[in-house]
């Protein structure tokens, strides 16, 4: 993989060394103000002594108000978009600085093509946030034992639809997703779309997915696989518009062999709510679980 920062114009003003830019890429669709993924994976890194590979952390939700739940205004500098405290541990994860970024090249912007939200795919019409990228660079504090870790952590929003970034940005530019977080959807409105995120799945060997966080057994999923006709229908008239990808991208999709059962070949674990925290949209869940994919 290339460097993550080549994909930018206007890197060099977010005052972070591109050098030290992770290739390691997780995914979080549809992610609104949640952050606690984050703390997580580096919480469990940092327990290994980083013996894993850090992440890139990307992010991507085409709706964002103005404030979150809480009346945050998640791209603030000095924000703290995760914190927990307990009588051994206490976490928190906050903003130290945000630079709105310009991409080099991105192939289709859905919110500006006249008639894309009629085909039955998207819903609403975005807002000031949509179509823009910041890039978050990220402090994780932990205390824990008597003492305080810090650790920078960037962090990169996408404002686009998840389907437009999947196959625009990710796809396009054969990059691979080491971790996809999963949690519901977008909180049951399928991530501001008529598109249910069951797609993601199909591409996970192209995408090289090797683990998930999700709110989901692999007992307990569901796959909904009208996603297919809907997708498809994406690239067609996407590929209207915009003629150069007519190429590589868009044939070896439609070549795609559909998979029947996505699920195969994952194992999972559960992961502790008292570990990873609560979420807003699915609170009835006893626990969160870790699928990793057998090797």
């Amino acid at each position: 993989m290339r460097n993550f920062a080549t994909y930018f114009k206007d890197f060099e003003h977010a005052k972070f060394d591109k050098n030290h830019l992770a290739k390691s890429i997780c995914w979080y669709p549809s992610a609104g103000d949640d952050f606690r993924h984050i703390a997580y994976l580096e919480k469990a890194n940092l327990k290994s002594g980083y013996t894993s590979t850090s992440h890139i952390y990307i992010l991507t939700d085409y709706y964002l108000p103005t404030k979150d739940k809480n009346g945050i205004d998640l791209f603030k500098s000095g924000t703290v978009l995760f914190e927990t405290n307990t009588a051994t541990d206490s976490t928190q994860l906050k903003i130290l600085s945000t630079t709105e970024l310009t991409l080099k090249k991105f192939n289709v912007w859905p919110f500006f093509s006249k008639g894309q939200f009629e085909r039955g795919l998207f819903y609403g019409n975005g807002d000031h946030y949509s179509n823009k990228v910041f890039f978050l660079l990220t402090e994780l504090s932990i205390f824990q034992n008597g003492r305080t870790i810090k650790v920078l952590i960037p962090c990169f929003y996408f404002t686009h639809e998840n389907c437009n970034f999947l196959v625009d940005f990710l796809l396009h530019n054969q990059l691979c997703v080491d971790t996809l977080v999963h949690i519901q959807d977008g909180g049951g409105t399928m991530g501001g779309s008529y598109l249910n995120m069951d797609f993601i799945y199909q591409f996970q060997k192209l995408l090289k997915i090797k683990q998930v966080i999700t709110d989901k057994s692999t007992n307990t999923k569901v796959f909904h696989y009208d996603a297919r006709a809907l997708m498809m229908d994406y690239l067609d008239y996407s590929n209207h518009f915009n003629q150069a990808r007519k190429g590589h991208l868009l044939q070896g999709l439609q070549d795609h062999t559909w998979i029947d059962n996505p699920l195969l070949n994952w194992e999972e674990e559960k992961i502790a709510k008292s570990y990873y925290g609560e979420t807003l949209y699915n609170r009835t869940e006893r626990c969160y679980y870790l699928w990793k994919k057998r090797i």
